[in-house]
């Protein structure tokens, strides 16, 4: 059972999955029972983690891909990842390493920023609890570094208490705005189990509301073809714009969602267009 978990973010993600499944988008999917087994490890049920981890299992070799293996690539190293965060929470730091090989070098290939600071932390927890405090500071400077650049908050304290402490050991930044970034993500409280990672819009439905009304149209044009998993360039040539157009609307679509990643805009989108459609 789940115990104390947050049953409505748990049902919420497993309603998306299976929107997801119809609409056949295997990343969306990936990523979706990937969050569910984050939750579900917080919370300590080691079994339900163990059968999510099976069914990433069974995705990540049969994803369909696009023509070039990206897709495929990519739940490969949600899988790995996830195999890597169960391995920590029983313990087994040694396997949560063996997990990641390779996975930050496939997250990077294909420019998967999000995985490749997630892959970062996990690794860096895993280190110190081997006793290699140098090696895992080392890890802990890089998620850190690209985590700010993205600007990212709840996917590094997501992760925990160890990351948490990690973050404490880091030494001060030369950069006055790394420096408060720093002293943000420590000074900040670590959130309960929740399927809302970097997301303002999804985590308060009257604000999402406001922000998806207040996209513009081209804005919410963008967001449409994001839905289907175009490309900046596919985006771009469907709309006549250039890709720099679509980048620059894209941060538009983000700031204005309170998210970071594209995924999460779209399932920003998603949840409240549900809403509008409920009220």
């Amino acid at each position: 059972m789940l115990g104390n978990l947050p049953h409505d973010a748990v049902a919420y993600l497993s309603e998306m999955e299976t929107q997801f499944r119809i609409r056949g988008i295997e990343r969306g999917v990936a990523h979706l029972v990937s969050e569910r087994q984050r939750i579900v490890l917080r919370g300590g049920d080691w079994r339900y983690a163990q059968s999510l981890q099976a069914t990433l299992d069974d995705l990540a070799p049969g994803g369909s891909g696009n023509g070039n293996g990206v897709r495929p690539a990519e739940i490969v190293a949600v899988a790995a990842i996830s195999r890597a965060r169960l391995a920590l929470a029983m313990n087994e730091p040694q396997g949560a390493l063996l997990a990641l090989e390779g996975a930050c070098a496939t997250a990077t290939a294909f420019g998967r920023e999000g995985l490749i600071v997630t892959s970062d932390l996990l690794q860096a927890l895993a280190l110190e609890a081997l006793g290699r405090r140098g090696e895992a500071l080392a890890c802990m400077e890089s998620a850190f570094a690209t985590a700010y650049r993205l600007g990212l908050v709840r996917t590094l304290l997501d992760e925990g208490e160890g990351v948490r402490a990690l973050l404490g050991c880091l030494a001060r930044r030369k950069d006055n705005a790394q420096d408060a970034y720093l002293a943000r993500l420590q000074g900040m409280p670590l959130a309960a189990p929740t399927a809302n990672r970097d997301r303002v819009a999804v985590a308060a439905p009257a604000q999402g509301s406001v922000a998806l009304s207040g996209l513009t149209r081209r804005e919410k044009e963008i967001l449409g073809l994001l839905e289907q998993s175009m490309s900046n360039k596919r985006i771009a040539l469907a709309l006549n714009i250039s890709e720099l157009t679509v980048k620059w609307n894209l941060r538009q679509i983000f700031a204005k969602l309170g998210v970071s990643r594209r995924y999460d805009a779209i399932l920003a989108a998603r949840r409240q267009g549900q809403q509008t459609g409920a009220g």
